[in-house]
């Protein structure tokens, strides 16, 4: 993935409304539509070539002024995937926060159901999500759909669930989730801070297609927790 810095060697978009960055020339550069009249100066009398739009940052201030250019020959714009990656960092995804049932904050218990589920659903952290970024007369369309959560409870194998999960039913007592759980068989006495690490990564599959290209390409996000498992004795007395 190409990474643009501007004179003051920051990052910045490789691609934006203003144009493609050019390292050569500091500037974002864009097509100048329509072209001059052969007229203008910046032919300087030839009528070959083109003239291009090139913006530059003021130095010392938040402000960018344009000047017109002129090559012999016009420039490759930015590659279909370049724009795809542009529409991707607009979607802005972030890893779901974890919800489960027992609360984070309160211990699970050996042997009952825990319920898992992505508790702030929206489209940056379930989907799905659609965004395009346009570079010329290019434009690239990406959408982000939630493949897949894999939970690791830290305790046995991880548990892999088709989507966000079900948000938990005092309704149903103690039965397991209809779309994603998991039942601790130990007490996490013996771990560390006496509890176990839990993480919840987020599968993303972003579909992009435009410039008479297409592809597709994934992305992972995680989020972590820490939770007690308490085990219950039940004391048998015989009369």
């Amino acid at each position: 993935m190409r990474v643009c810095t501007d004179w003051k060697d920051d990052v910045i978009d490789c691609v934006n409304e203003l144009g493609t960055w050019s390292d050569a020339r500091g500037c974002y550069m864009e097509l100048a539509d329509p072209q001059p009249p052969f007229e203008h100066a910046v032919w300087d009398g030839r009528t070959d070539g083109v003239v291009y739009r090139c913006t530059l940052p003021n130095p010392g201030t938040s402000s960018w002024w344009t000047v017109t250019v002129w090559l012999p020959t016009a420039q490759p714009g930015p590659a279909p995937r370049e724009l795809a990656e542009q529409a991707i960092a607009e979607m802005q995804f972030r890893a779901g926060q974890i919800g489960m049932s027992p609360a984070v904050d309160a211990p699970s218990v050996v042997g009952l159901p825990t319920w898992l589920w992505i508790a702030d659903p929206d489209e940056h952290t379930v989907g799905p999500i659609t965004r395009s970024a346009t570079a010329g007369a290019v434009t690239v369309t990406a959408t982000g759909s939630l493949e897949k959560v894999v939970w690791d409870m830290g305790d046995g194998d991880p548990v892999t669930c088709d989507g966000p999960g079900t948000v938990y039913d005092p309704a149903v007592g103690g039965e397991g989730s209809p779309t994603c759980g998991f039942t601790y068989g130990r007490s996490s006495a013996n771990q560390p801070g006496l509890a176990y690490p839990v993480t919840a990564t987020s599968h993303w599959v972003v579909e992009w297609a435009g410039g008479g290209q297409a592809g597709t390409i994934r992305l992972h996000l995680t989020s972590t927790a820490e939770v007690r498992v308490a085990e219950i004795q039940t004391l048998v007395t015989r009369g």
